[in-house]
């Protein structure tokens, strides 16, 4: 299993833990042991299930695909999914219970969902959100948006509401450390750093 790409407890199905396996197969974890299960999209460099059910993921391609909240919540380890393939190319997709889902292109630019549809993966569109160039961006269930830069360094999106997901403004976050990924949810900031450091961040 690589360590690049897997985050989040997913909301459905409860207590389980998605992440991108070395190969085409995708390992999902229900009480403390891996289940690998074939995709049949090729294979995935990232995947995230932090939002209102459903399971999205990035293959190798930079394809992006959605596991529909219903196929999630009901996969116990048998057989192959059902996955829906998203219109935009991504490196990096990420998604909340909240606001919806942001993503980061092959051109490290940021984008927002306005609605996603978590029982039929339907997306109404996407908005450009300036001011960075991103690896990655994650998501968090309180709304929350953190991302990590090209360069290494984390900013975190201001402003962001109900009515205005794309929020208002940027800050960034001083860090000691060139940071290679990063997690937050449940109000915890976790970094890794290009050196191999694993570090929890506090205010």
């Amino acid at each position: 299993m690589t360590t690049e790409g897997w985050d989040k407890l997913g909301r459905e199905p409860a207590e389980a833990v998605w992440g991108p396996a070395a190969k085409d197969d995708i390992p999902l974890l229900e009480c403390h042991s891996f289940i690998e299960f074939s995709a049949l999209i090729g294979q995935l460099k990232q995947i995230d299930a932090g939002g209102d059910g459903q399971v999205v993921g990035v293959n190798s391609g930079s394809q992006t695909y959605c596991l529909r909240r219903t196929y999630a919540s009901a996969f116990k380890g048998v057989g192959t999914t059902n996955w829906n393939s998203l219109s935009r190319t991504m490196k990096y997709y990420s998604c909340g219970p909240m606001f919806g889902c942001w993503g980061v292109d092959t051109s490290h630019r940021v984008y927002v969902t306005q609605t996603i549809t978590p029982t039929t993966c339907g997306i109404s569109s996407w908005s450009y959100v300036s001011g960075i160039s991103a690896k990655m961006i994650e998501v968090s269930t309180d709304g929350s948006v953190f991302a990590l830069t090209t360069t290494g360094q984390v900013y975190q999106r201001n402003g962001i509401y109900s009515g205005r997901r794309l929020g208002s403004s940027w800050s960034r976050i001083p860090m000691c450390l060139h940071v290679s990924h990063l997690s937050y949810d449940l109000g915890q900031l976790w970094i890794v750093s290009q050196g191999g450091i694993i570090l929890r961040c506090t205010h």
